[in-house]
């Protein structure tokens, strides 16, 4: 099997299933679980893996990609920390915003992307596509 570099790739499940390197941050996951913090703030400069990052919570915690997900995390560090942690898998809705594609816009701008995503995603969950 031929290894990939993951360049510009920051999605979770492509960089699992399609076997790109992969440097394990699960231990995280870990983390979050043990910090029982009522808010988590995840800061890092640009091109620091913050998308990639919140991409794998996705897939860890996302009752949605539960099935999805049922391999991904074969092997990784909170797998190996224990069928406690595991059991949190899949568990959780999750909403996943990213707002690195919205560049270069004005306030007003940003303000309208960002209602119109709440409103699809309203829309989408109450079934009122």
């Amino acid at each position: 099997m031929k290894w990939q570099m993951p360049i510009g790739v920051d999605n979770f499940f492509d960089i699992r299933s399609k076997h790109y390197y992969f440097v394990d941050k699960t231990d995280f996951i870990r983390q979050l679980i043990d910090g029982h913090s009522a808010v988590t703030l995840i800061t890092r400069p640009r091109w620091f893996g913050k998308t990639l990052t919140l991409s794998m919570l996705e897939y860890f915690f996302s009752i949605e990609k539960e099935a999805q997900s049922r391999h991904l995390f074969e092997g990784l560090a909170i797998d190996r920390a224990g069928a406690d942690y595991m059991a949190q898998r899949g568990q959780y809705p999750v909403l996943f915003l990213s707002l690195k594609d919205l560049k270069d816009l004005t306030c007003p701008q940003m303000l309208q992307s960002l209602s119109s995503w709440i409103s699809y995603w309203f829309r989408l969950k109450s079934g009122n596509t």
